[in-house]
């Protein structure tokens, strides 16, 4: 049973300085993502990020209050400008 123990606590630790090494090479990108921009409200925030990652469109279920929104931003079909 003490093999099955450090077996995982070895596995757990690759995995967690896995994430920490992709994290530290994608840091830059996640920067510059959301460094230049309007981030003042939600939808400009959204505007914002599939500008610079060339998004089509976004769908987002948001609750506030106990209240539900459902907002979309862009086009689901971009040829058609099909919302």
């Amino acid at each position: 049973m003490g093999n099955f123990f450090r077996r995982k606590k070895a596995v757990s630790g690759i995995i967690i300085l896995l994430i920490v090494i992709i994290i530290a090479g994608c840091w830059q990108q996640l920067e510059t993502l959301f460094a230049v921009g309007k981030y003042g409200n939600v939808e400009e925030m959204v505007e914002t990020v599939m500008a610079k990652t060339a998004t089509p469109g976004v769908a987002m279920v948001s609750s506030k209050q106990g209240r539900t929104e459902f907002n979309v931003y862009g086009f689901a079909n971009v040829d058609q400008q099909k919302r």
